[in-house]
């Protein structure tokens, strides 16, 4: 899977198989989790991007593949960088966003 960066984010870029320029293709943008981050390039391509690289699904369904890299957290810009507590993610939620969290926590608890 190609390499690239971006500044000192670093990432992995696929396109569509048989590219078009002249059609649009979505993106499909993977964040990886805490497992993910680093600055080799790799860690943050775990089992399920390969789904999305593969010649078959990129035929079938043309896309463009972007997994970017962070050293760190993927940032909240509000808060400059910060992690943000619990507490205070909680507080900010609103009600569509509390009642589906609760029921997950119910169900899977």
């Amino acid at each position: 899977m190609p390499k690239g960066s971006f500044g000192k984010l670093l990432y992995r870029f696929v396109e569509p198989k048989n590219n078009n320029p002249d059609m649009k293709y979505p993106l499909i943008l993977c964040l990886h989790g805490m497992r993910g981050k680093g600055i080799d390039n790799i860690d943050q391509l775990r089992s399920y991007v390969e789904q999305f690289t593969t010649d078959k699904l990129r035929t079938k369904h043309p896309h463009y593949f972007l997994a970017p890299q962070t050293a760190g957290v993927w940032i909240n810009s509000q808060n400059k960088g910060k992690e943000i507590p619990l507490e205070e993610i909680n507080q900010r939620m609103g009600p569509n966003l509390k009642k589906p969290i609760e029921k997950y926590k119910r169900t899977y608890s």
